[in-house]
């Protein structure tokens, strides 16, 4: 099924028939460096989806 997009979309915007490949790199290529500082109140403790 062939689906048009609205006029008003942004020339920068590819539409495609299929989902993107995911991004696995979750710093996204971009390298940050953290300066800790004092203890944290509560853990906070996230499991994320694999």
């Amino acid at each position: 099924m062939l689906r048009v997009s609205p006029a008003d979309t942004p020339k920068d915007v590819d539409i495609t028939g299929q989902a993107r490949e995911p991004v696995w790199d979750p710093t996204l290529g971009i390298s940050v460096e953290i300066a800790w500082q004092g203890t944290a109140a509560h853990r906070l403790v996230t499991i994320g989806d694999r």
